[in-house]
């Protein structure tokens, strides 16, 4: 029985054994070796990311804008995450988005310390990573797409505000920075604004040398730090719905007047706009001054050292007509060392930022004279739009 039992196991061996000779694959034809080198194609290059256009939902605008008020009595600034997916090359969908405390919050002082500002941008990134790993786990989107920040009276253009937004864009191509004005956003007038930082600004950023060498090379100026999006409001249809039928309601059962648009309200915005530009005038002339100083300081140094080197040349002729042995060239650069360039940085966010004042106080005027030009028309009995 144990000699069957061997003869039976060794049948079952050789059983199993058969499979992987049957499924064997057949010989492959020889590859034949040249010794010409392999061509590789070149790497296809990446077009680089044009977004032209940010698309909100109407509910995390309304987020945004309840975020923003809260802290307008106390007049500051408050940020937030966006969250979202680029919808395609040219256009950045925002879906979603949290609120960063106040406390993790860079204020827009310019005496600030720069640790300081690393520390607060430190505990803001750990609180945005804590966030989003959240909403991971309630299956929400968690794509970081930019930030939104409060602009109070138009105030936005500011180291703190390029520095995050270089950090959002340097991560991702296709990160935008949100600005809601609350101060402006009155009486049916609603201020959201989209940007982004231009190509040419993100190069200078990146090498992080701001003085008047490094500007000129890169050819910066205070229209070339931002780049501005169009912002579409995007709604459900239910939504749409509702709107037109709130629109449809008789006047007496209406939520909102109509009339209230015509308010004359621009007087305290535009009182608020021309103090700032002052105030921008007054810190600019001080960095304009800084600047004077230094190129004073570089015109004396560069001719004290072409009169030490007329001496130096006029001493060595001397010495060589009586047949003496000339002097070596002294260390120009030892006896008067260069002065450092200041950062000119701020004289160009200072710039942009007047330009926004400027532009505001133009917005301002002239949908006063439109407002006006409406009310003569309501008052006079005149159809004013034909």
């Amino acid at each position: 029985c144990k000699k069957k039992k061997k003869k039976k196991k060794s049948n079952d061996i050789s059983s199993r054994a058969q499979p992987t000779i049957s499924m064997a694959q057949p010989n492959k034809p020889k590859t034949v070796t040249s010794n010409q080198p392999k061509t590789s194609k070149p790497p296809v290059p990446r077009k680089p990311v044009q977004i032209s256009a940010v698309q909100i939902e109407g509910l995390v605008l309304l987020k945004i804008i309840r975020h923003c008020n809260e802290y307008v009595s106390k007049m500051q600034s408050v940020t937030g995450k966006l969250l979202g997916l680029p919808q395609n090359r040219s256009t950045i969908e925002v879906t979603n988005c949290f609120p960063i405390p106040t406390q993790f919050t860079a204020s827009d002082d310019v005496t600030e310390n720069d640790k300081k500002r690393a520390n607060l941008a430190a505990q803001a990134n750990k609180y945005g990573q804590e966030m989003i790993r959240l909403m991971t786990g309630i299956r929400e989107d968690n794509l970081v797409v930019g930030f939104y920040r409060s602009a109070l009276n138009g105030a936005f253009v500011t180291s703190s505000t390029i520095d995050a937004q270089y950090r959002h864009q340097h991560q991702s191509a296709a990160s935008v920075c949100l600005i809601y004005d609350p101060t402006a956003s009155v009486k049916g007038r609603l201020v959201v604004r989209a940007f982004r930082l231009t190509d040419t600004f993100m190069k200078f950023y990146a090498d992080n040398q701001f003085g008047v060498t490094s500007i000129a090379k890169h050819n910066v100026s205070a229209k070339g730090i931002f780049e501005e999006l169009d912002v579409k409001i995007h709604n459900s249809h239910l939504v749409h719905a509702f709107l037109y039928e709130l629109a449809q309601l008789p006047p007496h059962k209406s939520l909102t007047n109509g009339y209230d648009r015509l308010n004359q309200s621009h007087h305290e915005g535009l009182n608020t706009n021309l103090k700032q530009l002052s105030g921008s005038i007054d810190v600019y002339a001080e960095q304009t001054q800084q600047f004077r100083a230094y190129h004073s300081k570089t015109y004396k140094n560069r001719q004290a050292r072409e009169r030490a080197m007329k001496k130096w040349s006029d001493h060595n002729q001397e010495l060589k007509s009586r047949g003496q042995k000339t002097k070596p060239q002294p260390d120009l650069d030892r006896m008067f060392p260069a002065e450092a360039e200041p950062q000119r940085i701020e004289a160009v966010t200072l710039t942009a930022q007047m330009n926004e004042y400027c532009e505001e106080v133009e917005t301002n005027i002239m949908q006063g004279l439109v407002k006006l030009w409406v009310t003569q028309g309501i008052h006079s009995g005149k159809r004013v739009i034909q």
